[in-house]
């Protein structure tokens, strides 16, 4: 009985002891990270966005903790995104926040931009012409604005894109 060892009691840990925050740590975020707004293509999903490959065009661009608001540009969903890291070729990004719009919350600016879209289009018609293949014609004077589709849904898309990026002219007010 004296060869036994009295059991070792666990080791307290030190007290631990806060340092605060000193000032050179405080900066204005402006100064340190940027933010910028990327508005994605109608049928953009949120995967896509989360995929590196999709930020491959502004990669060089991006740094870590950069923010980036994401919009679709018919106003279906709006994310943000913090840049974690990048690369020239590629951008890891983490999903910081991301909300689906539904009619009622685009504002009016998207409605009026949707329903010119929606003019546009109904403005045009799509035919199959033979060896012009698919094409986009304006219903006003039956000129061709769009041949040689290979398909209706790609004349489709052409037309869709025309849409958004030809809005129709306002009127000027007197």
């Amino acid at each position: 009985m004296a060869d036994e060892k009295p059991e070792a009691q666990p080791a307290e840990e030190p007290e631990r002891k806060m340092a605060p925050l000193s000032g050179a740590r405080l900066r204005l975020a402006e100064s340190m990270r940027v933010v910028y707004t990327a508005t994605a293509p109608v049928g953009t999903l949120l995967e896509d966005i989360l995929n590196p490959a999709w930020w491959a065009t502004y990669s060089a661009r991006l740094k870590p903790w950069d923010k980036v608001e994401v919009r679709v540009e018919d106003g279906s969903w709006y994310a943000e995104v913090m840049v974690l890291d990048s690369s020239r070729a590629w951008t890891k990004v983490h999903l910081m926040g991301h909300v689906n719009l539904t009619t009622g919350d685009i504002s009016m600016v998207q409605q009026e931009r949707m329903a010119a879209m929606a003019s546009v289009i109904a403005a045009h018609e799509i035919t199959y012409r033979g060896s012009a293949g698919w094409s986009v014609i304006r219903k006003s004077d039956r000129a061709v604005v769009h041949e040689n589709a290979a398909s209706r849904e790609d004349a489709q898309g052409w037309l869709r894109k025309f849409a958004f990026e030809n809005p129709p002219l306002k009127p000027e007010k007197a």
